[in-house]
This record gives C-alpha cells, structure tokens and sequence, in this order.
C-alpha cells in the first residue's frame, strides 16, 4: 500500500524542474512490516534544452533508510542519494541520438542493500560505484 506524488514545472524557457515523494507500506502475508524496505522516497530533477539539438538532464534520487529488526544488518543513519546525469546530442538527418549517461555521479560507494555484520558470512552486497554509459540510437 502507499501513495505516489509528482510534479513537473517550468524554471525557465527550455528549463524544467521535476519533483516526485512516494511513501509505501510493505507488509508480508501476515501484516508484518516488510525489513529493509525504504517507506519515503525523494527524486528532484532538472531537464534543459540547451539548444536545438542538445538536451540534458540532472538527477537526485533519495531514500530514507529502511527499518529493519535483523540486528545483524548495518543500516545507514543518513538518506541514501544517488546524483544521475545524462547529456544528449541530436542529430536529424537521418534520426540519430549519441548520449553519455553517468549514474552514481559523485562514486559516493553507498550500499544499496545493508552489509551482513555477522560474524563468518561473507560479504553479500557491493557498494555501488559510479557508472559511465555511452548509447547510440536512431533510425537508418
């Protein structure tokens, strides 16, 4: 169960900001609250034109820490923020798009699932890292 809200609105011409909250509930089959299952999640973004044939797009993605009643799970205190950035060059003739797409852009290394402190298990989660994507798409 949970409830989403989003908004788009102009900053400038050719600008445009974008904002999103969800909240969810998740409960198991027997009404117990799900563990490790974030209940408030952020997204702020900035998309602009910069000219005729270049777009670009700016992201924050946010999360407040799940809760969870394993003890043997290490949670963050702080909101988990991810910063994605996406530039695009448009090419018309014939239909083409080159872009670079950079997740994870400050490599803060954050652990999108809580590492196991339990003594003898090995590591079960990799802290994300920064990644860099160059895509090629269109019509010939």
């Amino acid at each position: 169960m949970g409830l989403e809200f989003e908004s788009e609105f102009r900053i400038a011409k050719g600008m445009r900001g974008l904002f999103n909250y969800s909240y969810q509930d998740v409960e198991d089959s027997n009404g117990k609250r799900v563990d490790l299952s974030p209940q408030h999640k952020f997204n702020l973004g900035v998309q602009a034109n910069l000219s005729n044939h270049v777009d670009a797009y700016l992201e924050c993605i946010s999360s407040a820490p799940p809760s969870s009643t394993i003890t043997a799970f290490r949670l963050s205190p702080r909101m988990l923020g991810w910063m994605h950035a996406w530039v695009s060059l448009r090419h018309p003739e014939p239909p083409l798009d080159i872009s670079a797409v950079a997740t994870n852009l400050f490599d803060d290394k954050h652990l999108e699932f809580p590492q196991n402190t339990s003594p003898g298990v090995a590591a079960q989660s990799t802290p994300q890292r920064r990644t860099l994507y160059l895509m090629v798409t269109g019509k010939l």
